[in-house]
This record gives C-alpha cells, sequence and structure tokens, in this order.
C-alpha cells in the first residue's frame, strides 16, 4: 500500500490507476473468499453441535429410561420386603438391593460421562451459555443427577432398613 501512496504530489498515471484497482479488486476478492470459508465453517460448526446435541438427548433419555426402570424395581422389592420378617429372604432384598446399586452405579458413571461431553460441547461454543440446545442439555442433565441422588438416598437408607431388619430377625428366629 505504501508503494501506492509513493508520490501522493503528483497525479496518478492510467497505469497507476489500473495497478490500484487491481489492488482493490484482488483485496475485496480475497476478503470475500475468507468471509465465504468462515461462514460456511460456522454452518459445519452449527450442524454438528446439532448432531452432538440430539446424540446426548438421545443418551440422556436412555439413562433417565434406565434409572426410571430401576426406580420402578425398587419399588417392586420395598413392597415385597414389607412382609418378609425370615432371614433368608432379608438376605435376598439386601442381595437385590447391592444389585440396584450396582446398576445405578453404572448411571452415575454415564451421567458424569454426558456432564463431560456437555462441557466440551459449551466450550466448542465459546462459552456462549445462551445457546438453547445446551441449556435444554444441562437441565435435562440436572434433573437427571437429581433423580440418581434421590433413588441412592433410598437406596441407602433401604439397605440400613434392611440390616436392622435382619438383625432382628436373626435374634427372633
Amino acid at each position: 500500500f505504501s508503494k501506492l501512496m509513493y508520490n501522493t504530489t503528483s497525479q496518478p498515471n492510467d497505469e497507476e490507476i489500473k495497478r490500484i484497482q487491481q489492488t482493490v479488486e484482488q483485496a475485496i476478492e480475497e476478503y470475500s473468499n475468507i468471509k465465504d470459508d468462515k461462514l460456511d465453517k460456522l454452518i459445519k460448526l452449527r450442524q454438528n453441535l446439532k448432531l452432538k446435541t440430539q446424540e446426548f438427548q438421545q443418551h440422556i433419555e436412555q439413562t433417565n429410561n434406565s434409572i426410571q426402570e430401576l426406580t420402578e424395581q425398587l419399588a417392586i422389592q420395598q413392597q415385597d420386603t414389607t412382609s418378609t420378617f425370615y432371614p433368608d429372604k432379608i438376605k435376598q432384598h439386601l442381595h437385590d438391593n447391592k444389585l440396584i446399586q450396582n446398576e445405578l452405579d453404572q448411571r452415575k458413571v454415564a451421567i458424569e460421562q454426558l456432564q463431560t461431553n456437555i462441557q466440551e460441547l459449551y466450550q466448542l461454543t465459546n462459552g456462549d451459555n445462551q445457546t438453547n440446545f445446551i441449556k435444554e442439555l444441562d437441565e435435562k442433565l440436572s434433573t437427571l443427577n437429581d433423580q440418581w441422588h434421590q433413588i441412592n438416598d433410598h437406596l441407602e437408607n433401604r439397605d440400613e432398613n434392611l440390616i436392622t431388619m435382619l438383625t432382628c430377625s436373626e435374634i427372633f428366629w
């Protein structure tokens, strides 16, 4: 550009004008190419984010369904426990409780992985927490995490109650 402005005191000739026009046109074309490239990359990024979001939603739904199944299992076992006072039956309930706890622990690993993935997705969007789909994912995951904690607390209480019942039952029988 400094060469173009080299001789500002004299009138530019036709050749200099053509050269300036070519330089400006070339700069405009390069700018347009860069802008188009950035726009294409942005569109692809948004498409990838949308696909990732859909995948995460499916994983959250699957994890939610499996936690709901565990809740139903626990409710069924809870009903059965109230009518049983024999040590062997209580031991079976304790064993079943441990199995449910193991399943629940596996779901916690899945929830933590989803949380990590959502954080990575958040970083891909340059921390734009106004992105609705990431907010939705985060809210669903938060609800799922709360459900997990409720079930886990219930399982721990149930385990303590079963151990107390077993102790009393063994003394009685």
